[in-house]
């Protein structure tokens, strides 16, 4: 057990030599520091299984995968760490998404050691500021956004609510940005108010909410008063429950329906059976080197899979694509070239490809490395609409 006064810090780096030069700098100040380090992202998720880190010095290019890659997933473990990126030959394109996604800065080999020493003790105290701030949960984001107008702050905020993640930024109250992942502007903000429960928030650096365009013109006043209508309207509406002794001769009357969208839709299409959406997802098994086929909604859990092996854990598959495709539609709006039509995952030993389905969920397809991938994504392209109907 190290000392609880010293902060703790996560180096993730496959430089050796880079990695020992900085925690034996870093140590050389006694109880300052307690530096566990890493030098893969596998060994990384490793180490924050035993460690809860005030802050993780993250290399952007590790041998297994992109460090911003992991970004997300890392905050979703310890959301109040502060992570520095840190690589050797950064690109503007690199630094910005580095950004948006939460990092606190973004800094370029070889570092001047004092200095980093210095950044480092600044945010390992933000750190626990924020950590002791009670910030983390307890409020839903109809609250939040209240709060934020009554008070007229200006700030970027980041909010978690189980696997899902928005990004919402304030000016004088105002909520000018909003993106949650698969929708943004006020229709993500209603779809959160209407499906997102009560979650954790934590403030961003304002070099982050910098970037950040405007993507929302509805007054915030106006927001919150239909916001707060249309959540009476949902409870108002949901399915009554059996009474429990009903009268034999009082005429059965059916229960009024739950809203099954979150704005109105117009839409002539037939909704499948449960059995129609397996047939679908049978279709995409046929394809050769298929191994899964799977929906999931944006939370991560299963609705519906079919695999040629029993044993593949969908949980995982659910998980792995509502972290890395929420944060795909994230970053592609913020780059301005839109949401993601279609992601690849490459893995040693099989390939993800993965499709939104709207605010539905996600389609993916577990495929070998020696698949035809051209022929899957047309496969997923034309059968998509029809799993979407289903849903």
């Amino acid at each position: 057990m190290g000392d609880p006064e010293a902060f703790r810090v996560l180096l993730v780096d496959d430089d050796v030599d880079v990695v020992a030069c900085i925690k034996d700098f870093l140590e050389e100040v006694p109880g300052a520091f307690e530096v566990i380090t890493a030098h893969s992202g596998d060994e990384a998720f490793l180490r924050l299984v035993g460690f809860k880190p005030d802050v993780i010095v993250l290399d952007v290019d590790l041998p297994d995968i992109s460090g911003i890659e992991i970004l997300n997933p890392i905050q979703d473990i310890h959301p109040n760490a502060h992570i520095v990126m840190l690589t050797g030959c950064a690109t503007s394109e690199q630094r910005e998404t580095a950004l948006r996604q939460g990092a606190v800065r973004f800094l370029e080999k070889p570092l001047e050691l004092l200095g980093f020493r210095r950044l480092l003790q600044e945010l390992g105290t933000k750190s626990r500021t924020r950590e002791a701030s009670g910030l983390e949960g307890g409020m839903d984001i109809l609250d939040l956004v209240q709060m934020m107008f009554l008070c007229q702050k200006s700030a970027a905020v980041r909010f978690t609510f189980g696997r899902r993640r928005a990004t919402l930024r304030f000016e004088r109250g105002e909520l000018v940005y909003v993106d949650d992942g698969s929708l943004t502007g006020e229709k993500a903000f209603y779809n959160m108010v209407l499906l997102w429960g009560e979650g954790r928030f934590y403030t961003v650096s304002e070099e982050t909410a910098q970037l950040l365009e405007r993507n929302n013109w509805t007054p915030t006043d106006c927001l919150l008063m239909e916001a707060a209508l249309l959540r009476d309207h949902a409870v108002t509406n949901a399915p009554a429950a059996p009474a429990m002794e009903p009268a034999p001769s009082a005429p059965a009357e059916p229960a009024p329906e739950a809203p099954t969208q979150i704005l109105p839709e117009a839409s002539n299409t037939q909704k499948l059976s449960p059995r129609g959406l397996r047939d679908l997802l049978g279709q995409l098994m046929d394809g050769e080197g298929s191994q899964a086929a799977v929906v999931v909604d944006w939370e991560g859990f299963v609705i519906e899979g079919r695999a040629h092996s029993g044993l593949l854990p969908m949980e995982t598959i659910g998980a792995v694509l509502s972290a890395s495709l929420g944060s795909t539609q994230i970053i592609g709006r913020e780059l301005r070239v839109g949401g993601g039509n279609l992601v690849v995952l490459e893995f040693e030993r099989g390939n993800l490809l993965a499709r939104p389905l709207g605010t539905h969920g996600i389609l993916a397809v577990l495929v070998s490395p020696e698949a035809n991938l051209g022929q899957h994504r047309c496969n997923i392209m034309k059968l998509a609409p029809e799993i979407e109907a289903a849903l």
